[in-house]
């Protein structure tokens, strides 16, 4: 279970407060989106749950994990252990061939060597088993963001954040995300938590959470 307390989030300069009082719960090997018009701070949630960001208040706890009590260390490896992150730009290294980059985050690790026939399952489970040994700037738009799901998920992590993962993408790839989002809950039992503005695929999730001004509007499928 990852829950989230009391949440609140400032930006400096001018002071604007993002956050209020967010508090929600998410069960595990569920799917999860969040949305709201821009500016509503759905980002910013989704970074806060993630670690990529600190609360000015509250608290984020992820199983038995307390995370403002976690040292910077833990906290890095427990984020390379048990989280996968998916953008809606790639970011993958250019200079590094696509099995490389779906590797890197085991590098982190020293594990990459052990991990390279799991990659090539990947690829091949998402249609990319021809392209390892290409380089990004050969691959489509959509077979590029695959190879970044790929390399979010190389680590076998609990927990996936998805920030506009079909943001860049046309319709049909957008769709094929999307499908493989639903899939590693169904089938991997990873919860996945995306932030989306499209609002046929914020629908196809078990618990939505709509933010308005900072604040929780509405949620739906909220576990009891």
């Amino acid at each position: 279970m990852l829950r989230a307390t009391g949440i609140d989030k400032s930006f400096k300069n001018p002071e604007h407060q993002v956050l209020f009082d967010i508090s929600l719960s998410i069960k595990p090997a569920s799917l999860v989106s969040i949305t709201g018009r821009s500016g509503s701070g759905k980002s910013t949630l989704l970074y806060i749950i993630s670690t990529l960001d600190k609360p000015d208040r509250g608290k984020i706890i992820i199983g038995d994990h307390e995370l403002s009590t976690l040292s910077a260390e833990k906290i890095h490896h427990f984020r390379n252990k048990e989280m996968g992150f998916i953008f809606q730009f790639h970011y993958l290294l250019p200079e590094f061939t696509v099995l490389d980059n779906v590797l890197m985050p085991a590098r982190k690790s020293g594990s990459h060597q052990t991990k390279k026939k799991y990659a090539r399952e990947l690829l091949k489970r998402f249609g990319l088993e021809n392209k390892e040994s290409r380089y990004p700037r050969e691959l489509s738009g959509g077979e590029q963001q695959r190879v970044a799901i790929a390399r979010a998920l190389i680590m076998k992590p609990t927990y996936i954040f998805a920030d506009e993962p079909t943001g860049s993408l046309d319709t049909a790839n957008g769709e094929i995300v999307m499908g493989i989002l639903q899939e590693i809950v169904e089938q991997d039992g990873a919860t996945v938590i995306y932030v989306t503005h499209e609002r046929d695929f914020a629908l196809r999730a078990h618990h939505q959470i709509e933010l308005i001004d900072g604040r929780v509007h509405r949620q739906i499928g909220e576990p009891k």
